[in-house]
């Protein structure tokens, strides 16, 4: 941990194991394929992050974050912080809750 204005602050280290792991997860069939199409990137440089021989640059871990929410983001931390832990799940639970709405909405048309 390391000290800024007398608080201690942990250092987040980038994953790219667990980036690789999770998009492998999320986009089980044609994993760089379908990530590439979600963000408008290369599939070529999606391969590349999928075998550790690249690191996504600023710009498309930005892409990743906007195509796939917080998740994305925390799945690029071997320990994401908190909030973004936190963030990632509120996530998760919006889109749980609006497709129970939209199971129960369709399930009253029967």
């Amino acid at each position: 941990m390391r000290e800024s204005c007398g608080k201690k602050r942990k250092t987040l280290r980038y994953s790219p194991q667990s980036l690789a792991a999770w998009l492998r997860r999320v986009e089980p069939a044609k994993t760089a394929a379908a990530v590439a199409a979600a963000i408008g990137a290369p599939e070529r440089t999606v391969e590349a992050w999928l075998g550790g021989e690249a690191s996504p640059s600023l710009g498309w871990a930005l892409a990743l974050v906007g195509a796939y929410g917080p998740a994305a983001l925390a799945a690029m931390f071997e320990t994401p912080p908190g909030w973004l832990d936190d963030a990632a799940r509120a996530a998760r639970r919006a889109e749980l809750e609006a497709a129970m709405a939209e199971l129960a909405r369709q399930r009253a048309e029967m």
